[in-house]
């Protein structure tokens, strides 16, 4: 499926409504667009982005988990990359920061989106999520560079 498929299957219209009209939907696709735009930093928005949508859709981090296809253990260790010793979420007495890796860069931009995709599906029901593989490759699609090789 390429880009064009996926557009004039999904419009982009649609997305535009629904991020006008939902405002916890526009905070976690803003932190989706920032995370792939700062690959370094790619972890602190993914786990702001899934924030914004338990808090702001009173979801439990486990239904998250369930929605995105991960574990309650992979959400502890996502928490726990982003807010312990790494420089991810806050600043370490070492200076050194968590830098852009496949597992925090792709896998869990990815799961953001699938999340975003979830929320939207609950607040307007006539809504079809888009497929893991729609979201993989629109995520591939919206990244600004080949980060790994």
């Amino acid at each position: 499926m390429n880009l064009i498929s996926l557009c004039q299957r999904k419009p982009l219209y649609g997305w535009i409504k629904a991020l006008c009209a939902h405002t916890v939907l526009r905070r976690a696709a803003e932190d989706a667009h920032s995370a792939l735009a700062h690959p370094h930093e790619a972890l602190i928005y993914v786990y702001r982005g899934l924030e914004w949508l338990v808090l702001g859709m009173n979801l439990t981090w486990e239904e998250i988990a369930k929605e995105i296809g991960a574990t309650p253990k992979d959400i502890r260790d996502l928490k726990k990359t982003a807010n312990v010793d790494t420089g991810a979420r806050h600043a370490t007495k070492t200076g050194l920061k968590l830098r852009a890796d496949p597992f925090n860069y792709g896998t869990w931009v990815i799961g953001l989106f699938e999340a975003i995709n979830v929320a939207r599906e609950k607040l307007e029901p006539g809504f079809k999520r888009m497929s893991g593989e729609e979201v993989g490759l629109a995520v591939a699609r919206a990244t600004p560079h080949i980060p790994f090789e």
